[in-house]
């Protein structure tokens, strides 16, 4: 069946609240793709500066397991007090 003839039975058959449900989840799919590959531009926001992060786990391996308050200075040094 040729795609003209086809979209009209589709939309037929759907109710518009499957269609809004599958409308919001692309264009959430869309969103987070955009966010996800966006080539490493970040929008500046109020944040200070830090250490980057990596996808899903952000610096949880980053974090010192030993002696804390020497790798919390390193990384004021590095990148600035926060307050």
């Amino acid at each position: 069946m040729p795609l003209a003839q086809s979209l009209p039975e589709f939309l037929e058959r759907t109710t518009p609240t499957t269609l809004a449900v599958g409308a919001a989840g692309a264009v959430a799919a869309l969103w987070l793709a955009g966010k996800t590959f966006s080539g490493g531009q970040k929008s500046q926001g109020r944040f200070p500066p830090g250490p980057p992060g990596k996808p899903l786990v952000g610096n949880l391996f980053d974090m010192p397991t030993e002696k804390e308050w020497l790798a919390y200075a390193k990384l004021a040094e590095q990148y600035g007090a926060y307050s």
